[in-house]
């Protein structure tokens, strides 16, 4: 049987004859992955023609002793694989790791490093986009931008009941914030210090107070530029004007805006027999004792 030649992706597949394939299997005592990259063959293919040739498959036997010295043991892998060793002393490699394991030799786990990525050059799933580096014509982008237009997102115009939005809300106040500022880190060491219990971040009444201690107080630590302190302040070592009603913050917030939601959050909660304290994080970094010591003054009190 002569040899297929098949070109593709400017790589030679080929599809070797049986009188090549004994030659590698059973003479050169070629593995089936070794055949698989002479021939740029997968191995399933290469173990099917194995069969259908009727070549004699080789199997190893898995209960014959590994018969080497925790020495030389060593000095083999400080140069070769440990599929490389297995080779030599004819087993599988699954089986010359848990050796090495037993031996208390510890594995050397070398990971991907210096590898190329598994999906380089594919196309598909989490690969490389098929227009990559592509340059579109005007006509084709026109085209594009012309066919999007005036087409609204999945759920714009769509009016939920009130019901709804009340889940919605509910389920919003528990999704908890996980940046934490420096200045609530030291409050909370503080606390944790004397051993006084607390919840970061707990939503109540569509609220959530960065620290909530039991049974009944918030506390609201106010960043100075993003709950726009009005009052001349120093933080982190640079003063800092008061921020006017006018002032315009991120996402384009007006001052004036945001203060009137952080009062309306107080009202609500103070409503509701909580205790409601704000301190700006300018106090907190000036005289962290001081606020401790009016927090403890409100548990005591609680």
């Amino acid at each position: 049987m002569l040899e297929l030649v098949i070109q593709k992706n400017e790589k030679k597949r080929i599809i070797p004859s049986k009188l090549k394939l004994n030659q590698l299997y059973d003479i050169e005592k070629k593995s089936l992955r070794e055949i698989s990259k002479i021939c740029h063959f997968p191995e399933s293919k290469i173990t099917n023609l194995i069969l259908e040739y009727g070549i004699k498959p080789k199997y190893r036997d898995l209960s014959k002793p590994i018969l080497i010295s925790k020495e030389k043991l060593i000095q083999l892998y400080s140069k070769l694989s440990i599929l490389e060793i297995a080779k030599m002393y004819d087993t599988s490699e699954a089986r010359m790791r848990e050796f090495l394991v037993q031996n208390e030799i510890p594995i050397q786990n070398v990971g991907r490093l210096g590898r190329p990525a598994w999906n380089k050059g594919t196309k598909g799933l989490m690969a490389i986009p098929h227009n990559k580096g592509k340059i579109m014509s005007k006509e084709f982008r026109d085209a594009v931008s012309k066919g999007k237009k005036g087409k609204p997102s999945n759920r714009k115009g769509v009016i939920l009941e009130e019901s709804t939005k009340d889940k919605i809300r509910e389920k919003r106040q528990h999704q908890k914030n996980v940046r934490e500022s420096s200045h609530e880190k030291i409050l909370k060491k503080l606390l944790n210090n004397i051993g006084i219990g607390y919840q970061a971040h707990k939503g109540i009444l569509r609220a959530q107070p960065d620290i909530f201690i039991e049974p009944n107080i918030c506390i609201f630590i106010d960043g100075d530029y993003w709950h726009f302190n009005p009052n001349p302040h120093i933080i982190k070592n640079q003063k800092r004007e008061g921020y006017s009603s006018n002032s315009i913050g991120p996402n384009g917030i007006v001052a004036k805006d945001k203060r009137e939601s952080d009062k309306k959050i107080t009202l609500k909660l103070t409503s509701a027999n909580y205790i409601v304290k704000r301190y700006w994080e300018s106090d907190i970094e000036k005289d962290p004792k001081k606020i401790f010591k009016e927090i403890m003054k409100l548990v005591k009190n609680a």
